[in-house]
């Protein structure tokens, strides 16, 4: 098996992240927390937002990709706590379902 590339960030839950080393000491800063969706475990932390007194949440991997509301960013390995650069691409919605071979609602 190939040794993986890149650094390990802990999250919650038990679970880590790994990303490439050049985001490493930027993402470091941040406590992340593992968010489980309907099928997949993500890297989130939320964000404070005084002036709605709400918290956004960021997910670590459109963080990196700076991805546009728009699009969607794309594990292409599936695993979607594997947030290193070359695993990541910015897709279109329409793209991503055929990628995942799922329906859309």
């Amino acid at each position: 098996m190939a040794k993986q590339k890149g650094k390990r960030i802990k999250l919650t839950q038990g679970r880590s992240t790994i990303v490439s080393t050049a985001d490493y000491a930027k993402l470091k800063k941040h406590k992340w927390c593992a968010k489980k969706s309907a099928f997949n475990w993500y890297a989130v932390r939320g964000q404070w937002q005084p002036a709605t007194r709400t918290v956004t949440i960021i997910r670590m991997h459109r963080l990196i990709m700076k991805c546009p509301k728009a699009k969607r960013v794309h594990h292409r390995n599936g695993d979607t706590l594997d947030n290193r650069r070359r695993n990541l691409e910015i897709v279109t919605n329409h793209r991503r379902v055929q990628a995942h071979d799922v329906v859309p609602f």
